[in-house]
């Protein structure tokens, strides 16, 4: 295999784009009228069970979840001073501004990272650029990566793909996410994709050198990359394992792991880490398959 280019970047969108998504408490008698807009983690809270205690029932895809009693005093308020006749017990999700790409353009609150100019002016114009879009489907992100591209190009920077590794925002998990966005980074470090636990003959552009920006803790990252690696290969084919493993071994390909961070003097914290082929494989439960 020969290297596509020596040195690519992997932007997961949130750290370009800043896209401020609710879900909604809705009466389902009036589906496209919130009485509450919350936000993702608030959203994750109540999908993990935490306020069940609480016993204040509330259904999202037909499956009851609980909300907090300070959520539940709120939505009270807010019905009592609303026009329409809502009922507290007729409460449902809503995650229309997840779903629906032209109310997300239209209004939902969205920017541009400030610091986008100073992230992206390392690129040169034979580096190749990837797009990752983790927590929603591609429907759902078409029109802010419509408007990311075309911001994009005003810095001369044209990406050669995006990719979209959750299905739907409501189903997605934070550890498959990361599994996932590792998975597709390692794949285009030994130019090969994977399926079903496996790398497969199937070849793909090739770096030896990767800048990844995420907005996740490096210490998340730290050792992952090796553990994924070295589960993958261990059941390849060996005509395929023996090439890259072989590559691997000469070539030492890295991984540059770039967190944005706050301060003004520094804003990208870049840790890097090598990809390294071990002859013993531990298989590591933090990952669910």
């Amino acid at each position: 295999m020969n290297l596509n280019n020596s040195r690519s970047f992997f932007f997961d969108i949130d750290t370009l784009v800043d896209i401020n998504s609710h879900a909604w408490i809705v009466d389902k008698d009036y589906p496209n009228d919130p009485i509450l807009r919350i936000s993702r983690s608030e959203f994750n809270l109540i999908k993990n069970g935490i306020f069940k205690s609480c016993n204040n029932k509330i259904k999202f895809n037909d499956v009851e979840y609980y909300i907090s009693n300070d959520m539940y005093n709120s939505i009270k308020y807010l019905i009592s001073k609303s026009k329409e006749k809502r009922n507290i017990s007729n409460l449902a999700i809503s995650l229309f501004e997840f779903l629906n790409p032209d109310y997300v353009v239209d209004n939902v609150d969205y920017k541009f990272n400030d610091e986008l100019e100073n992230i992206v002016k390392n690129i040169q114009d034979v580096d190749d650029v990837y797009i990752i879009c983790s927590y929603k489907s591609k429907r759902s992100y078409s029109k802010i990566v419509e408007k990311l591209l075309e911001k994009l190009l005003e810095f001369g920077i044209k990406p050669i793909d995006v990719y979209y590794i959750s299905e739907t925002f409501y189903n997605y998990k934070s550890d498959d996410v990361v599994y996932n966005k590792i998975k597709l980074i390692i794949q285009h470090v030994i130019g090969y994709k994977s399926k079903d636990g496996v790398f497969i003959n199937t070849e793909i552009n090739k770096y030896n050198d990767i800048y990844f920006y995420d907005d996740v803790d490096y210490i998340v990252y730290k050792d992952q990359f090796n553990k994924i690696f070295n589960e993958l290969i261990y059941n390849t084919e060996s005509y395929i394992k023996d090439d890259i493993i072989d590559y691997v071994k000469n070539s030492v390909p890295k991984i540059n792991i770039c967190k944005l961070t706050s301060n003004q003097y520094n804003t990208i914290d870049m840790k890097t880490t090598y990809l390294k082929y071990q002859n013993i494989v531990r298989f590591f439960e933090n990952f669910k398959r």
